[in-house]
């Protein structure tokens, strides 16, 4: 594959939500706003997908 596309297609996924952390946001933010204030559930959920975000680029 070719520089170009490789780049193309790098960044693409960079920008393109992941499918496992909206899930995770999802599940997480449900949850959260039962037990804390709907401001604390958005931190935490935000904190918790920088965290499970994070992914190597090769």
């Amino acid at each position: 594959m070719n520089d170009h596309v490789m780049n193309a297609r790098m960044t693409e996924s960079s920008y393109r939500p992941h499918d496992s952390c909206g899930y995770i946001l999802q599940k997480w933010t449900s949850l959260s706003k039962r037990m804390v204030t709907p401001a604390e559930a958005e931190a935490a959920a935000n904190e918790r997908i920088a965290v499970t975000c994070r992914h190597t680029r090769i």
